[in-house]
């Protein structure tokens, strides 16, 4: 691969905003190679390394998630520039990455390079996922993944793959352990030592309930959405469903919690 090819790569992630935190975003793409793809989705290069491609959960059902796979196994043997972001090995040895893919034949073309995650996400192959990172490099994956969900491409065409609403609690419910999109209105805001509560439910118990944790929620003060701003705002959040005093989940990012309107037909809050 060539120094301009890398240069230009790099640049196109350089595009994307990101916000400062722990997890570095501005690494330099390497060259690389892919080797193979393994059963949960994840990348093996030739260098031996291994990433999950950061930002995003796959589609992993129905037709979406064979055509997710088939998206990735054709992928097997490409050239591709790699960003290795700095962030310890989950407990598979993987490390979040970003992927730039040949745009044709030879090193060359790889100044026409196409970005995974977005070119997954964009076909609704794959849904916006900060996951263990705290970070979410790349939130313009956000708006991406708004415009195949309003064009029911992909998973966003299934309708048990659709965004949830918190008064959903029953349906909530029986997507514990599964990774979910929920819309709803913040009811009461619950400030703990060491993680804040969101509660959408009117009752105590029973309610759907997102938990912060406070390095999150140092984030979201630091931008004026403390307590008093969130409380009675429409909101969009991601993370998997685990039981409580009700259904609930907790946020990774800052980036999975999405200020809306609220009226549906107007644009969303960027996290600044």
């Amino acid at each position: 691969m060539s120094r301009i090819a890398i240069a230009v790569l790099a640049a196109a992630f350089a595009a994307s905003i990101a916000p400062a935190a722990a997890l570095d975003c501005a690494v330099a793409p390497v060259p690389e190679r892919i080797a193979a793809i393994p059963a949960r989705g994840e990348v093996l290069l030739e260098s031996g390394a291994t990433i999950r491609i950061a930002g995003v959960r796959l589609a992993d059902a129905g037709p979406s998630g064979v055509a997710a796979r088939a998206a990735l196994d054709g992928l097997i043997g490409a050239t591709v520039a790699v960003r290795i972001l700095d962030a310890e090995p989950d407990r598979w040895g993987r490390r979040p990455g970003e992927v730039a893919v040949a745009g044709g034949e030879g090193e060359d073309a790889l100044d026409l390079g196409r970005d995974l995650a977005a070119d997954l996400v964009s076909r609704g192959l794959a849904r916006v996922d900060p996951g263990p990172d705290a970070l979410l490099c790349r939130p313009g994956l956000l708006d991406l993944e708004a415009a195949a969900r309003r064009d029911g491409l992909g998973l966003w065409a299934d309708p048990a793959e659709r965004v949830l609403r918190a008064q959903e609690t029953e349906a909530l419910a029986a997507r514990a352990g599964r990774f979910v999109v929920v819309e709803g209105v913040v009811r009461r805001v619950g400030v703990r030592e060491r993680r804040t509560y969101l509660d959408f439910g009117r009752a105590w118990t029973g309610g759907f309930t997102v938990v912060v944790p406070d390095a999150v929620w140092a984030r979201l003060e630091a931008v004026g959405l403390g307590a008093d701003a969130l409380e009675a705002r429409r909101m969009r959040v991601r993370g998997i469903i685990e039981i409580w005093r009700g259904p609930a989940l907790r946020v990774g990012a800052a980036e999975a919690i999405e200020i809306l309107s609220m009226t549906s037909a107007q644009p969303r809050r960027p996290l600044p």
